[in-house]
């Protein structure tokens, strides 16, 4: 039986074992502030996902609610080391570094150029092919990535400023945030 790596659902919380927590934020008090399904990485690198899926963050297909974990089929068998999931998209990483995003893409926080609907299968953001990604973290609406040279990329939701870039224009497609290189 493989244990439980990782677990995301907004809040980041790390699981070593199916019964122990190593980190623990209390939920949103508001039912419209929570994420909409968690995201779980097993030791071998299996992603499951369940709960709330109508925007396609499960990464399951057109489906809208899963009450039991499965894992998803179409992640690459490479190695998956790292998942992070927003409120209605869900990321992970390859150990090579490749990137895929899936659910809700209204304000580009799948990396998709000016595509403005929901994946309900993972794909990889083609714009970051080449390019060894190490972290991620998923946002409300927006997605942050960094690479094994120490840059950080941005896209998605922008309103509140949240990617680094100068303005609040969404962006579409992963964006260099100039403001953090060299730093």
């Amino acid at each position: 039986m493989n244990k439980i790596f990782f677990v995301c659902c907004a809040l980041i919380v790390n699981v070593i074992a199916q019964s122990e927590f190593a980190g623990y934020a209390p939920p949103p008090l508001n039912e419209a502030d929570r994420p909409a399904g968690p995201i779980v990485l097993s030791e071998v690198g299996d992603v499951y996902s369940f709960g709330d899926g109508s925007s396609g963050q499960l990464g399951l297909g057109p489906t809208s609610l899963m009450t039991t974990p499965h894992v998803i089929d179409l992640l690459p068998r490479k190695k998956i080391y790292m998942v992070s999931a927003g409120y209605a998209h869900s990321v992970a990483v390859t150990e090579t570094g490749e990137i895929y995003t899936w659910g809700n893409n209204a304000f580009g926080q799948l990396g998709f150029r000016n595509i403005s609907v929901d994946f309900t299968y993972p794909s990889q953001v083609h714009t970051l092919a080449g390019t060894r990604i190490v972290y991620v973290c998923a946002g409300f609406a927006h997605t942050l990535a960094v690479t094994d040279k120490g840059e950080t990329y941005g896209w998605g939701s922008n309103d509140k400023g949240q990617l680094g870039l100068e303005g609040f224009t969404a962006t579409f497609t992963p964006t260099l945030i100039t403001g953090l290189v060299g730093k």
